[in-house]
């Protein structure tokens, strides 16, 4: 569900700089959606990973 929803705040992220007039190039855009995605990946780990709050809340 929140990767859904960073996906689509790249969107409206477009959308917002076309309207402005900014204009996103390809290579912004895939920069920004690599650095969304290489975070959503360490999100992930980190919260996949085991600590003490974690196995509290799994007992």
């Amino acid at each position: 569900m929140i990767a859904t929803l960073a996906d689509a705040g790249l969107v409206l992220l477009w959308l917002f700089s076309e309207i402005i007039g900014a204009g996103l190039s390809f290579t912004d855009m895939l920069l920004i959606t690599a650095l969304a995605g290489v975070f959503e990946y360490l999100y992930h780990i980190w919260l996949l990973r085991d600590h003490d709050p974690v196995k509290k809340q799994q007992a």
